[in-house]
């Protein structure tokens, strides 16, 4: 994402085919896929990575960022962007506003995800703001987060249960349906999302993890096979290290 960094005080404290090749891409992304799942998957409790288990947890980063958050004071892109700007994307991203999804019952809020995501990439405070204010309006009404961990370490647990989750619902990338009615599409991209994907953040102990992250994030946006494979094979070879 290309973009102008919003150099401010912030108010957290630390806080890219031919058929044959296609079909191996697609053997590849399945590959990665099933040793994802059991790379992020030991010990302790599980994150709820259901559909509506992804609401809960978008709605648990919405009250962790908080609806007055002054997002006109944060740095929204690159390495020294705040918490609060990955954490706004993931959650945009976790309704479907990667992708143009919209959620069975979660048409005003997959709106207010909209209307983030749009500010995040196109630097419209503005709208970033509002959509924040809606979202956490929405989120009173509709979900439940008040288990859930956002703490930083619990959102890279919960990106790599994600990840897991995309094998076990969604399988094979040709199986996959279109944009904007198929899920795997921009739960692909909240993994990318909560890793700093979305916003060019490198996360400093898992840098690795932030690459994946890009990769994900592009390869759904082009519906490219190969960058959705090589993201999930990093991941592979990374979440093991992310504890729960």
């Amino acid at each position: 994402m290309v973009g102008t960094k919003n150099h401010v005080r912030s108010r957290f404290a630390g806080r890219g085919t031919n058929s044959r090749a296609r079909r191996a891409a697609t053997t590849g992304l399945v590959a990665a896929l099933a040793v994802v799942t059991n790379a992020c998957s030991s010990g302790g409790d599980e994150p709820d990575v259901s559909d509506e288990g992804q609401i809960d947890y978008a709605c648990a980063l919405a009250d962790h960022v908080g609806a007055d958050a002054d997002i006109s004071s944060w740095t929204l892109i690159g390495d020294d962007a705040d918490e609060g700007a990955r954490a706004v994307g993931s959650m945009a991203c976790l309704v479907g506003a990667s992708a143009g999804y919209v959620p069975d019952g979660h048409e005003d809020l997959a709106k207010a995800g909209q209307a983030i995501f749009k500010g995040l990439t196109t630097a419209d405070v503005e709208s970033m703001q509002q959509g924040l204010q809606d979202f956490t309006q929405q989120c009173a009404e509709v979900a439940d987060s008040s288990d859930a961990d956002v703490s930083a370490q619990g959102q890279l647990a919960y990106a790599c249960a994600l990840a897991g989750h995309l094998t076990d619902e969604h399988g094979a990338f040709d199986n996959w349906g279109s944009i904007g009615q198929e899920p795997a599409w921009h739960e692909a991209a909240s993994v990318g999302a909560l890793f700093g994907g979305l916003n060019g953040q490198v996360l400093p102990e898992h840098p690795e993890l932030s690459q994946a992250g890009r990769e994900l994030v592009a390869g759904t946006s082009r519906v490219n096979a190969g960058q959705l494979q090589a993201g999930l094979e990093d991941i592979n070879a990374h979440c093991e290290d992310v504890e729960a």
